[in-house]
């Protein structure tokens, strides 16, 4: 029996401050080599030149199989910049959960709201080492799923009491102050330029679909926390240079696909992984004044399918789902 379930039940059967463990127990098993089995495989255009041409029209599947975990499945994701204008989300994804012992499937969800649960939790993760810890001003630029994900992921840890967004699209701006607004109960201030939305901001989410640098590295301010979700598709990689401290997620899968990607990055300018200092071998924020930058383009699916893993278990116990038979 293969259980499916919509997204809305996903919604309702899991928080963000649960997530955010998920993330951090996530990042510690890479650490201490835990959970490492696990592999992507990229497909694009033929002739694509990931240094020269746009992140797009790509299709990613992301295995995962751990004991020690007790999780297996796989995700896929399809990756097209052209699908707004078709009136869907740039990606969509499907999520397929295994029984972790006999490789039975048990589940198949919409992966888009895991992806963002995941997303929002891992830089949610990396705010509570390198973000200072009375923040209380942030910006969103992007105002898609992610950005609202990345919104309510940072108020489970700050008071957040300044909200500034950004998007290239104002109807897309005006969408997310009404409706993020209401739910909240808070005041969002829209922004006419990116600039505007980060100055003085302690905290900034890169949350875009963007091809080129909308933010760039002499506008973050002292004490600022940055987390660039895309790698440095939007944001200024000069600044993985500048900051104080440069931490990215899982060592071997960030770099990877960092260095592949963009021709300015090197390794030698990453201060460590969040698994490290959540282990204490390397320290997080010091001091009020540090600039931060956490990068993780979060392409093996780890937290993901426990993310999953706990949905499943909640929507059997509850009855929820529909059930196919095979």
């Amino acid at each position: 029996m293969l259980l499916y379930l919509k997204e809305s039940e996903i919604e309702s059967l899991i928080n963000y401050s649960e997530v955010m463990q998920i993330c951090e127990d996530s990042y510690r098993a890479f650490e201490e080599e835990t959970s490492l089995q696990e592999a992507y495989v990229m497909y694009f255009w033929e002739g694509f030149d990931p240094k020269r041409d746009p992140f797009t029209d790509c299709s990613i599947t992301q295995p995962c199989y751990s004991k020690f975990m007790k999780v297996a499945g796989v995700k896929t994701c399809h990756y097209f910049l052209s699908n707004p204008e078709k009136g869907l989300d740039v990606i969509q994804i499907l999520v397929c959960l295994s029984d972790h012992e006999t490789g039975i499937p048990l589940s198949i969800m919409p992966g888009n709201f895991i992806t963002q649960l995941r997303t929002s939790g891992n830089s949610a993760v990396a705010a509570k080492y390198l973000a200072r810890r009375g923040s209380s001003s942030i910006a969103i630029i992007g105002c898609g799923h992610q950005g609202k994900g990345h919104l309510l992921a940072m108020r489970e840890l700050f008071d957040i009491k300044d909200i500034r967004i950004y998007d290239i699209r104002k109807e897309a701006m005006e969408k997310y102050r009404d409706e993020m607004g209401v739910r909240l109960n808070v005041d969002i201030k829209v922004s006419d330029n990116p600039k505007d939305a980060v100055k003085g901001a302690d905290i900034v989410c890169m949350v875009t679909t963007a091809a080129k640098p909308l933010v760039f590295e002499e506008w973050i301010e002292s004490g600022c926390f940055v987390s660039a979700v895309h790698g440095f598709s939007d944001f200024d990689i000069k600044f993985t240079k500048q900051a104080d401290k440069f931490l990215i997620g899982e060592r071997r899968s960030d770099v990877n696909l960092l260095s592949s990607r963009f021709k300015e990055f090197s390794e030698s300018d990453v201060n460590g992984t969040i698994g490290e200092i959540i282990l204490d071998k390397k320290h997080g924020r010091t001091n009020d004044d540090e600039r931060t930058l956490f990068a993780n383009p979060g392409i093996l699916s780890l937290p993901d399918m426990l993310i999953a893993s706990t949905v499943y278990q909640r929507a059997m116990k509850k009855g929820m789902g529909m059930k196919l038979e095979s």
